[in-house]
């Protein structure tokens, strides 16, 4: 066990496969919510999904491309700040979820107006986002999407510590 630990801390390709791994996992888990258990996602598990794809396409490159120690270094912090938005996204749903809907509006669907109608529309406090709905272990999808942005971030901080 130890050793594998190692492994992942020191090889940074493997490390990415794994990250790849786990977000496809993460990403296929919604679809499957999605089109086979028919639960609808809010504008803001979109918006999560999109993160993880972005923080699974990041982790891909790094495993292929096998970066120098800038380029690693630099998409270690995409990697991070996919992870901080993704995470930022699912806080807000779970803050939306822990406070009656009475004080929400009507409707976390985004407008399309403009981009800038499209960002405040999305962060808008609404019914639609605010639904609980399917539970594992008492923990909603937005509490366990915050877990896996915060592990996928603690993993990209990885190639960024300092060998003494």
């Amino acid at each position: 066990m130890k050793k594998l630990l190692n492994t992942l801390l020191t090889d940074h390709s493997l490390r990415s496969w794994v990250v790849f791994l786990g977000c496809v996992l993460l990403l296929g888990t919604g679809y499957f919510l999605q089109y086979r258990v028919g639960l609808i996602p809010c504008p803001l598990c979109i918006l999560q999904r999109f993160f993880f794809a972005l923080v699974g396409i990041t982790a891909l490159a790094i495993a292929i491309r096998k970066p120098s120690a800038q380029e690693l270094t630099l998409l270690s912090y995409a990697m991070l700040a996919c992870s901080f938005f993704g995470g930022a996204l699912a806080a807000r749903q779970i803050w939306l979820q822990h406070n009656p809907p009475s004080l929400l509006g009507a409707s976390c669907v985004p407008g399309l107006a403009s981009i800038t109608n499209l960002i405040a529309s999305i962060f808008k406090a609404t019914a639609d986002c605010a639904e609980k709905g399917w539970t594992l272990l008492s923990l909603s999808i937005p509490e366990w999407s915050l877990i896996a942005f915060v592990v996928l971030a603690v993993i990209s901080t990885i190639p960024l510590w300092k060998k003494d």
